[in-house]
């Protein structure tokens, strides 16, 4: 029996910061069943109060609360731009259907939840990839792949105007192994 993915959301909070554009990311608590430890964007699941009468508008609902919730940061439901859709491979214990929004960030205070999510940081793409090669911050695919294709931007607007009118990527990853090493195969691998 294959799983139902979930529907989610996450947002991808954008600033100007003094060496160039930075990103939200944020660690999530390590007892959490669901990534434990990893350092993710803002988002979740879909819930009730977010149902609209479209998947996009209750994807932005979602992403909007979810902020609101982890980060404390408002961010307008008109402002976010879809940068794409992640579908967890099939055959994983737990699916998700996420989509990736970006926007840009209405406060530089960060309201930590202290549950969910223990810690935060404002940090360039390039950087926090840099981190993550290094073994100082672990994230999944989709974070690290959006902030890959982030890191050639200096300003939010380029950000913006870049994807204002480009079709979201869409990505449902192949699980292979490699030599007994997990690796993930997506368009065009």
């Amino acid at each position: 029996m294959q799983l139902e993915p979930i529907p989610s959301a996450t947002l991808i909070l954008l600033r100007d910061g003094e060496q160039g554009l930075e990103t939200l990311i944020m660690r999530r608590h390590k007892n959490v069943k669901f990534l434990g430890g990893f350092w993710v964007f803002p988002g979740g699941a879909v819930e009730a109060q977010d149902i609209a009468d479209n998947d996009m508008t209750t994807a932005r609902r979602a992403a909007v609360r979810e902020t609101v919730e982890e980060a404390g940061i408002v961010v307008a439901e008109d402002g976010l731009l879809p940068l794409s859709q992640w579908i967890t491979p099939e055959g994983a214990p737990k699916r998700f259907s996420t989509w990736f929004f970006l926007a840009r960030a209405s406060s530089d205070k960060v309201t930590v939840d202290g549950s969910e999510m223990v810690d935060s940081l404002w940090v360039r793409p390039k950087e926090a990839i840099a981190r993550h090669r290094q073994q100082e911050i672990d994230m999944l695919p989709p974070t690290l792949v959006s902030l890959i294709g982030l890191q050639a931007f200096t300003r939010v607007d380029d950000v913006l105007s870049a994807f204002w009118d480009r079709e979201p990527q869409f990505f449902l990853p192949k699980a292979q192994f490699n030599h007994d090493k997990l690796v993930m195969l997506y368009p065009g691998d």
